[in-house]
């Protein structure tokens, strides 16, 4: 009996298609400048520093912005085509005027005693990562590097738990498409709206939290027999 294989040829044609449209390791299956980036992610946890999307909503399982870019970047960018200094640039942590060993820099400067008078930026001579986004250039050598490894094109970041979607975020900014699922309505919108809308518009924060207060001045009586009132906590 004579069988049609074509559909199983096809398959196993597209497979090692892919297959070789794909670096044949990435940064994230190298070494990595893990001190540095851990020292900035301690940063990023410290209040008013941490990235503007979680403070919309409570979130459990929150990332630090750090660990977010170097799983996007570390995942998909050939290990050949990077470097600690060139990760940590692409990252934002370091200051300009610093172009090698900056893992050290950083390392540095945490093992030195921060002034008083000092903010962490002024202590570490470099601003918040959080607000800064990858230069055009450093775009431009993004596309560059992934697009000639990824058979021509911008792989997709895939976050199937997303919260907030800081991932989507962060992917988005860096110039990659970017799919994510969440089942939770609330954190659902404040994604569908970071990653969607405020690309279109710019910072959408001045009237997320106008449409907050205004909700929770309407329908606060609603809310108060769920939630404890400080009175009604027991101390033991």
């Amino acid at each position: 009996m004579a069988y049609d294989t074509s559909d199983t040829d096809s398959i196993v044609d597209e497979t090692e298609q892919a297959e070789n449209s794909v670096p044949d390791e990435v940064a994230i299956e190298g070494d990595l400048p893990l001190t540095a980036i851990d020292i900035e992610s301690q940063k990023d946890m410290k209040s008013g520093r941490y990235h503007p999307i979680r403070g919309f909503s409570k979130w459990f399982a929150a990332r630090p912005s750090p660990a977010v870019r170097l799983a996007i970047l570390g995942s998909v960018y050939p290990i050949e085509k990077m470097s600690d200094d060139k990760l940590l640039r692409l990252m934002q942590i370091g200051p300009k005027q610093v172009d090698s060993d900056i893992a050290e820099y950083v390392k540095k400067k945490y093992n030195e005693s921060k002034s008083s008078s000092d903010s962490v930026d002024d202590h570490y001579e470099y601003p918040n990562p959080n607000t800064q986004n990858p230069s055009k250039k450093e775009l431009a050598e993004i596309r560059e590097d992934i697009m000639d490894e990824w058979g021509g094109e911008m792989p997709t970041i895939l976050d199937p738990t997303a919260g907030r979607g800081t991932t989507s975020f962060e992917a988005i900014r860096y110039g990659f498409p970017a799919i994510s699922n969440e089942l939770d309505p609330v954190p659902c919108t404040i994604n569908k709206i970071a990653s969607e809308l405020a690309p279109q518009v710019g910072s959408v924060e001045q009237e997320f939290r106008s449409w907050t207060e205004d909700i929770i001045i309407e329908h606060k009586e609603e809310y108060r027999s769920i939630f404890l009132q400080k009175k009604s906590i027991v101390r033991y």
